[in-house]
């Protein structure tokens, strides 16, 4: 496993206890550092095969989340390779969730 690939599991690692915390501004930041992350690292092809089904799972998980439905009601469609296209998405997402009124600032990470 290479360094670019460990750094990445270690980001999307992360973003599973954040949701269960349900602190989604820090979820989606971890899932937004991990797409550029992607997009600026040269993977293999099991590499590359490996982060976007870790994605995918976390993409999934936004996109079947009741607050972040609320906040961003468009699900999200994650492509593999094409992890570039998702970043102003996610920072769209992000900007809607920090208004949400009806998450507790205690449960939102800045």
């Amino acid at each position: 496993m290479s360094h670019s690939i460990s750094k990445i599991g270690e980001k999307i690692s992360e973003f599973a206890p954040l949701m269960e915390k349900r602190q989604l501004v820090a979820a989606v930041r971890i899932i937004y550092s991990a797409c550029q992350t992607i997009a600026c690292s040269q993977l293999s092809a099991n590499e590359r095969e490996e982060t976007s089904r870790m994605l995918a799972q976390a993409v999934q998980a936004l996109n079947s989340d009741a607050d972040v439905q609320k906040a961003f009601p468009f699900p999200l469609a994650f492509k593999p390779g094409r992890e570039k296209e998702l970043l102003p998405i996610l920072d769209a997402m992000l900007t809607k969730l920090k208004a949400l009124p009806s998450l507790e600032a205690g449960k939102i990470a800045i």
